[in-house]
């Protein structure tokens, strides 16, 4: 991506919004799964950033959705910012809600305790 924005001369935010939104013309919409899987992924290691204010913790997460399907396991359907699975399950249409009879969720250590 950082190679791509800089041989357009654009910040590395501005490429990935554009993949994102031609991702979403091009890609087609996957199909209801009956098991949904859910699991959260540290996406690089914790780092500090200054800002006016002081200091800030960047600690930065993705929550994945998957085809948890035993017929047709391992397709992404999709990635959410933050550690907050329920916000894609939240956003999902009733139909899909409906036909999913199991949803996995991947629990940290400190969950499982």
């Amino acid at each position: 991506m950082s190679e791509v924005a800089a041989e357009h001369g654009v910040a590395w935010h501005t490429a990935h919004r554009a993949l994102v939104a031609a991702a979403a013309r091009w890609l087609p919409e996957p199909s209801p799964t009956a098991v949904l899987g859910i699991d959260e992924t540290r996406a690089r290691s914790v780092r500090w950033l200054k800002e006016s204010a002081g200091w800030r913790r960047s600690d930065p997460w993705l929550t994945s959705f998957v085809d948890a399907d035993p017929a047709r396991r391992g397709l992404l359907l999709g990635l959410a910012a933050g550690r907050s699975g329920g916000c894609g399950f939240r956003n999902m249409d009733n139909y899909r809600r409906r036909i999913m009879s199991h949803i996995a969720v991947n629990r940290t250590a400190k969950q499982a305790a």
